[in-house]
């Protein structure tokens, strides 16, 4: 599985392959009976709006790396589109796909990109920047499942606190964004004092963070969601 995930890495840092429409439908249309193979036939069938097919698909897959997991990830986000069932945690989901970096997780990031402003109706601009993520391996791991940081109470009508699994970490710098990714709010936080989001938002609804800390010389952004209640 490390070997097969050190090949999709390797791919996607090479321009030359990265690039090339005959690299990508060689990646891409591989084995039928592979995982790629069968989250690119499962894409098709969504295309196709034959959903039954593509759930069939999607259930067949065992991912076995973070490259498959996230394409099957946005496919999922893709079909709820589709069928007409995307919901505001679903937005808050493919807000962080769309904002992930694309040499770690691939394909499924440039096109949670085209479904974020598909969904939206809008022409953002992304801008790639991977040096969250490629910092270190863990820098990585942390945007699928972190566990460094709890933010808590959530939902919340006032103010929330972040709580760190290192003491010693208790500053960091923090960006607040609406559903559709305009940024709201940019600014230092101490952990314990917490922040009151009734000075920056005017709404309820789901928001997104990126909390910025530096552990162990390494500078580290997690993504989170809230959910605030006017």
């Amino acid at each position: 599985m490390i070997a097969q995930q050190q090949t999709y890495n390797y791919f996607y840092r090479n321009p030359e392959l990265r690039d090339s429409v005959q690299a990508l439908e060689d990646f891409y249309y591989s084995k039928i009976n592979e995982n790629m193979g069968k989250l690119r036939e499962m894409e098709e069938k969504i295309d196709d709006h034959d959903f039954v097919a593509a759930e069939s698909l999607r259930d067949q897959t065992i991912t076995d790396n973070i490259i498959e997991q996230a394409y099957k990830e946005v496919l999922d986000l893709y079909m709820k589109f589709e069928k007409g069932i995307f919901n505001a945690a679903d937005s808050a989901d493919l807000w962080l796909w769309a904002t992930s970096c694309y040499y770690y997780f691939g394909k499924a990031v440039p096109m949670a990109q085209t479904l974020f402003n598909t969904v939206f109706e809008s022409s953002t601009v992304f801008i790639e920047d991977c040096s969250g993520f490629m910092a270190t391996s863990s820098a990585a791991i942390v945007r699928q499942n972190d566990v460094s940081l709890k933010l808590y109470p959530n939902p919340n009508r006032d103010i929330f606190f972040i709580e760190s699994a290192d003491n010693n970490i208790t500053r960091g710098h923090i960006k607040i964004y609406d559903i559709q990714g305009m940024a709201l709010f940019e600014g230092e936080i101490h952990f314990e004092k917490g922040f009151d989001l009734r000075k920056i938002l005017s709404s309820s609804g789901v928001y997104l963070l990126d909390i910025t800390y530096v552990a162990n010389e390494t500078v580290f952004t997690v993504k989170k969601k809230v959910v605030f209640i006017k």
